[in-house]
């Protein structure tokens, strides 16, 4: 890493840095209460539906109205009702509540080891937050989780981008937004993400420095260089557990 950078801020992404991912984390609950396995799951909350609503081009309501029809399409007989009976509502509320969104929700945790560093992190240095969800999901960890977003003041960004516009100039354009609301250069920044297309995007943008936070760092060293053709030197990889270290010792950060 360059010594002669002055590091000034740390920019972080919220899933599986600051939050538990709260959708991974729902599913055997969610294939309990719709009797339909993970993939088929995973595969009605996702793709060009799920792009469609973090974009705004479809309502809350449209996207779980139309995610549970793709799955009742998928699911044994009932499934409105184990809904209903899960969540508390009525069979008619089940769609206009979202309340399949209610129970990923309820599955986003804190991840105790990063938030103490970026709670010391934050006397010293500016925090920032870019993240790609949907308005919804926002309100929701915002509401529950005040002690972490308070971390980052007015610095949280979300950005209500396909994540294939994200990984590339999307991204770009969140952290030259972030460098305005904090008025430094996106030199001056670190970027933290758990996506290695991400990490080296941020690169890519001008970062001074990047993390790939995960829990297995030697894995997306090889992916990364396979996935994009670019240096493994480029990358620093860390765990929950070696957070604190990389930052001191890669980047020369004060804790």
């Amino acid at each position: 890493m360059d010594s002669h950078v002055n590091y000034q801020a740390v920019v972080v992404d919220c899933v599986n840095v600051c939050l538990e991912d709260g959708q991974a984390n729902a599913m055997p609950a969610l294939e309990r209460i719709l009797g339909v396995p993970t993939s088929d799951i995973e595969k009605a909350l996702g793709g060009d539906l799920r792009a469609a609503y973090t974009t705004r081009r479809l309502t809350a309501e449209q996207y779980w109205d139309t995610v549970i029809m793709d799955i009742l399409r998928l699911s044994k007989s009932g499934v409105i009702e184990r809904i209903a009976s899960a969540r508390g509502v009525t069979a008619e509320d089940v769609g206009s509540l979202g309340s399949l969104e209610t129970v990923i929700n309820e599955h986003y945790k804190p991840i105790p080891k990063v938030i103490d560093v970026l709670e010391r992190l934050e006397k010293i240095y500016l925090l920032g937050m870019i993240s790609n969800t949907s308005f919804e999901r926002s309100t929701y960890w915002q509401a529950n989780f005040p002690g972490i977003f308070r971390l980052f003041g007015h610095r949280v960004l979300f950005s209500n981008l396909p994540p294939y516009v994200r990984k590339h100039q999307g991204l770009k354009e969140m952290l030259n937004l972030m460098s305005v609301h904090m008025n430094l250069p996106v030199g001056s920044m670190i970027y933290v993400d758990d996506k290695s297309l991400n990490v080296e995007a941020a690169i890519d943008a001008g970062v001074g420095g990047s993390i790939h936070l995960t829990t297995t760092p030697q894995l997306p060293l090889a992916s990364t260089q396979q996935e994009l053709a670019l240096p493994s030197s480029r990358i620093v990889a860390a765990t929950y557990d070696t957070f604190e270290s990389v930052l001191k010792e890669s980047y020369q950060l004060k804790l």
